[in-house]
């Protein structure tokens, strides 16, 4: 990726060089005034990385961990003066970044350059495309960009000078982000974690002082592009279930392979436990940010329920929490049985996933309640040659309490930018079967009675 970006970089350096008030221009660009192109990166996201919300961006390390054009809010704050920066005549000025008519875009899914920010005046969300907006940079000055996702989360209020975005109401499957500049250093150039270090090994002469200038008209010409770190400012569960019993499992082994277990009464149902719903209770559901630093913390002391969500095919794959439902879900294999299998890349084989990963602000210990249903046998008819039926038992509200201090990893409290699975053991439904016993009479002697005995 920091080769990717770097290319991009120098694309950009390119065309800010030749461009002067948005026409073709000549000349030295160390001394002219040519206009340069505003043009930002991105890191990748940090941890994971869709409410109707979007759900969780990216994932944990590795080659899922990668944006999908999820919608970013930037700002460009003068060094100086720590405002927004400023564009048009006296009496006109307005924010070279204006939220409100440009919409700040992160790197499609499938971009070759997973760095670069795409910034539209007019966005089509249904093709992922639109129309490209060039800023440029005042002649002078330095500026620091800051940057948040949100998803749709409600009720946030931006104050820039403040560095705040406060009030996010948020439902669990919104991932919020926030993001500031990383800034240039003097040893970008030997550093191997540092996105700059290429663009830095090109301008080995030039770094030390180029880094008086960060970040403003000089760099952009130099092909230097801002990179923005947005870090997750929540933690994010993901939960799988399991079978505790071979009657709570959709399969079982027949000796030389799985086979679904189904109903016989011509229904096909899954025999396993199902899961139909997870409700998290009381979470934390207003949240303010610090884009400065950047972190976030409870506002108020508002509580909600978070629930587990299905990704919608039908609407943009977004999640609804208001329908609150998941696709039913029951674990594949019985927990520890010999012949679960423990080579390829089987994603039950550890737990079935249940819906959506639910994005949440630490605040201890989580409290939960589990919806289950089961298709048993009702009903067995001894005249019809023990024709079973069957029926639906439902087990409401099973409560659960998720202990953080049960973490596998050192830390153990749940923290923002941590991606946690959860595992659920659940057992099938038992028979009631009673047996009875028919107990022997003791023997307890003989009695001989004689009618001549008797008084």
């Amino acid at each position: 990726m920091k080769k990717q970006f770097f290319y991009a970089a120098m694309a950009l350096a390119v065309m800010s060089s030749c461009s002067k008030d948005n026409d073709p221009g000549n000349g030295n660009p160390e001394e002219s005034n040519d206009r340069a192109v505003i043009a930002l990166g991105v890191d990748a996201p940090a941890v994971t990385a869709n409410t109707r919300g979007t759900g969780s961006v990216g994932d944990v390390a590795g080659d899922d961990n990668k944006w999908n054009s999820q919608r970013l809010f930037i700002y460009m704050v003068d060094q100086e003066t720590g405002l927004e920066a400023q564009e048009g005549a006296e009496g006109a000025k307005k924010a070279i970044f204006d939220n409100t008519a440009l919409e700040f875009r992160a790197p499609k899914a499938d971009a070759k350059d997973q760095g670069a920010i795409r910034i539209y005046n007019n966005y089509v969300e249904d093709t992922d495309n639109g129309v490209i907006q060039y800023k440029y940079y005042p002649s002078n000055g330095r500026y620091t960009f800051y940057g948040y996702h949100i998803d749709d989360a409600t009720g946030a209020t931006t104050d820039i000078e403040a560095k705040t975005v406060t009030g996010v109401t948020i439902n669990g499957t919104q991932d919020l982000l926030a993001a500031t500049t990383i800034g240039m250093a003097a040893d970008d150039a030997t550093n191997d974690q540092s996105l700059y270090k290429n663009i830095a090994n090109t301008l080995t002469g030039e770094w030390a002082d180029l880094m008086n200038y960060q970040f403003g008209a000089r760099t952009a010409r130099k092909g230097i592009v801002p990179i923005l770190k947005f870090e997750h400012q929540l933690a994010r569960l993901k939960f799988f279930v399991r079978a505790g019993s071979p009657s709570a499992a959709g399969w079982e082994h027949d000796g030389t392979a799985w086979v679904e277990r189904q109903s016989t009464d011509g229904q096909n149902e899954p025999l396993g436990m199902q899961v139909t719903r997870i409700t998290l209770k009381d979470m934390v559901d207003v949240v303010d940010i610090n884009l400065a630093e950047p972190s976030s913390k409870r506002n108020g002391n508002s509580t909600a329920s978070f629930v587990v969500c299905s990704k919608d095919p039908a609407n943009k794959n977004k999640l609804d929490p208001a329908k609150g439902l998941i696709e039913p879900v029951v674990p594949k294999y019985p927990k520890d049985h010999a012949q679960i299998p423990t080579t390829g890349n089987d994603p039950d084989a550890k737990g079935t996933q249940v819906g959506e990963p639910v994005m949440f602000l630490p605040n201890g210990n989580i409290e939960l309640s589990i919806d289950l249903k089961q298709y048993v046998e009702d009903t067995k008819d001894e005249t019809q040659g023990d024709k079973v039926t069957y029926k639906y038992v439902e087990k409401l509200d099973t409560p659960l309490t998720i202990d953080q201090t049960k973490i596998s990893e050192d830390v153990k409290e749940f923290k923002p930018g941590a991606s946690y699975n959860v595992y659920i053991t659940i057992y099938g439904f038992e028979k009631i079967e009673v047996t009875a016993v028919l107990t022997a009479w003791e023997n307890g002697g003989d009695i001989d009675a004689d009618i001549e005995d008797g008084k």
